[in-house]
C-alpha cells in the first residue's frame, strides 16, 4: 500500500476539519500560493528558510503530528543531499596533522621544467589527466544548481509580487455582485398554451441562481430530487487544481492539465446541503451542475477561487 505523502496528510487535515486554503492562509499567516506548494510538495517554490515554519504552522492548526512531518521532511533532504554530493577520490583523501606536532622543515624544492604528459596507445591522456578533467566538470555542478535554485526562487517571489499587485488592483475597484438564474425548462412557452402537466415539469426541474464576486461564488440550488454531478473541465488554461468537498470521489481534489487530465467529474449524493469547489486558476476553467454552465464571469480572482453550493 502506498505511504501517504506530506502535502496530502496535511491536505487530509485541513479537509477534515472543513477549511479552506484561505482560512488556512487567515489564521497562519502563511500566503495561499505556499500553501498550494505545500500541498503538491513544491518546496523549491517556497524559501528554504521558512519550508520547516510552515509546515510546523500548518500541522499544528489542522492537528497533525508536527515533529513526524518535520522528521520525513529532513529526511528527504538529507537524501537529495546524498545524491548531488561530489564523490572524493581515494588518492585524495586529505590527511589532518594534529596540531600539537611540529611539523619537519622541508628543503626548498626547484622547479623543473614539466615532463610531457603520458598517452596510452590510443593518443589520448593518461588516466590522472582523464580524471582530473572530469573531476572539475564535478566540481562545477553544484555552482550550476544553486545557480538555477536562485533563478526559480527570484522567479517565484516575481511572481507572487505581481499576483499581489494585481489582487491590490482588484480590491480597489468597487465590488458588485451578478445574480444569475437559469432553469432547465423553458421559459417562452406561451401563457395560454401552459398546462398542469408543463406546470409540475418546471416545478421538478433544477433552479439555479448564483450571486457574489471577486474570489467567492455563491450558487443556490433548488428542486434537487436526485444526486448531483459537477463536472470541471479546462477551456484554456494550461493547468489547474481542483476539488469538491463532500462528494463521493473525497475531498482530496486532483491537478488538470492540458497534457494530462483535464476534466473532473464528482457526484453529491443525494442529502447533500453544502459543497465548495476550489478552483487553483478561474480564467479558461469550465464548471457544470448536472449539465448546466455555472456562470464565472463575476470571479476575477487571480488565483484561488471558491464555489459555495447550497442545496436547498
Amino acid at each position: 500500500m502506498r505511504e501517504e505523502t506530506i502535502g496530502e496528510i496535511l491536505r487530509k487535515g485541513r479537509v477534515a476539519k472543513n477549511l479552506t486554503l484561505e482560512d488556512v492562509e487567515e489564521k497562519t499567516a502563511i500566503p495561499s500560493p505556499h500553501l498550494l506548494a505545500l500541498e503538491l510538495e513544491k518546496f523549491k517554490l517556497i524559501p528554504k528558510d521558512e519550508v520547516e515554519t510552515y509546515l510546523q504552522q500548518y500541522a499544528e492548526l489542522v492537528d497533525v503530528d508536527a515533529a513526524e512531518l518535520l522528521k520525513r521532511y529532513r529526511a528527504q533532504i538529507f537524501a537529495s543531499s546524498i545524491e548531488t554530493a561530489p564523490v572524493v577520490a581515494e588518492d585524495e583523501k586529505i590527511t589532518i596533522v594534529p596540531s600539537h606536532k611540529k611539523v619537519a622543515k622541508t628543503a626548498p624544492v626547484s622547479v623543473s621544467k614539466p615532463k610531457p604528459e603520458q598517452t596510452d596507445d590510443f593518443g589520448v591522456g593518461s588516466r590522472s589527466s582523464r580524471y582530473k578533467s572530469s573531476e572539475k566538470t564535478a566540481t562545477y555542478l553544484p555552482i550550476i544548481l544553486l545557480c538555477l535554485v536562485a533563478l526559480g526562487i527570484l522567479a517565484f517571489v516575481s511572481f507572487v509580487t505581481w499576483t499581489q499587485l494585481q489582487s491590490d488592483s482588484n480590491q480597489a475597484k468597487p465590488s458588485y455582485s451578478v445574480v444569475h438564474s437559469s432553469s432547465s425548462s423553458s421559459s417562452s412557452t406561451p401563457e395560454s398554451s401552459s398546462t398542469s402537466e408543463s406546470s409540475s415539469s418546471e416545478e421538478k426541474s433544477l433552479k439555479m441562481e448564483t450571486e457574489g464576486g471577486g474570489s467567492n461564488l455563491t450558487v443556490n440550488l433548488s428542486n434537487v430530487t436526485d444526486s448531483l454531478t459537477v463536472d470541471i473541465s479546462l477551456a484554456g488554461a494550461d493547468s489547474s487544481w481542483v476539488s469538491v468537498s463532500n462528494s463521493e470521489a473525497g475531498d482530496a481534489g486532483t491537478l488538470l492539465s492540458s497534457t494530462g487530465v483535464s476534466s473532473y467529474s464528482a457526484t453529491l449524493p443525494a442529502g447533500t446541503k453544502k459543497s465548495v469547489i476550489t478552483l487553483g486558476v478561474t480564467a479558461g476553467v469550465n464548471v457544470a451542475i448536472n449539465g448546466q454552465a455555472v456562470d464565472t464571469s463575476a470571479l476575477t480572482s487571480t488565483t484561488l477561487s471558491y464555489i459555495t453550493i447550497n442545496i436547498q
